[in-house]
């Protein structure tokens, strides 16, 4: 028997497909690069806040980026843009479409260098890529643009944010 506690992680392509509706949705531009880069953010976010991962996938290093192969192999013909909707096969957990929302609506109409600069992506495939390297990227990105200055990200992980 199943604990009730214990969560059932979709492939990041599942996930990819109500990410790209909803940005459709709002109106933001979406392509295969941009939906990776949307995908990390939650993923590194949901990991930081909740301490569950987002995606069941890897997500590697290349001379690229930061890429999840699957999305790539699931994707490769919306490298210019998405145009159409995804018949969605998942739902989200609230606290995983709370965080969706979010980064949407308050990333949505940037684009993949924005992303990758807001959130020093690029910088992370040059480190040992591992949860702790995302969560500190994400937080540190996320921090940066909501208060507008990095902050010690160690010391707000092992707080979990409650000197904010």
């Amino acid at each position: 028997m199943r604990d009730v506690n214990e969560i059932i992680l979709c492939e990041a392509s599942e996930k990819g497909k109500v990410v790209v509706n909803h940005c459709l949705n709002k109106g933001c531009r979406i392509n295969t690069l941009k939906l990776e880069k949307l995908l990390i953010i939650i993923h590194g976010m949901m990991l930081a806040h909740h301490k569950k991962p987002f995606f069941k996938n890897s997500i590697v290093p290349t001379k690229n980026g930061l890429r999840i192969p699957e999305v790539d192999r699931d994707f490769i013909i919306n490298v210019i843009s998405f145009d159409k909707k995804f018949d969605e096969q998942i739902a989200f957990l609230d606290r995983e479409w709370e965080m969706t929302e979010y980064i949407i609506n308050t990333y949505g109409k940037m684009d993949t260098f924005e992303l990758d600069t807001e959130f020093g992506l690029k910088q992370l495939n040059n480190k040992l890529l591992n949860e702790q390297h995302l969560c500190k990227a994400i937080v540190d990105g996320y921090l940066a643009y909501e208060f507008g200055k990095r902050f010690d990200v160690d010391f707000h992980l092992a707080t979990e944010g409650r000197y904010l």
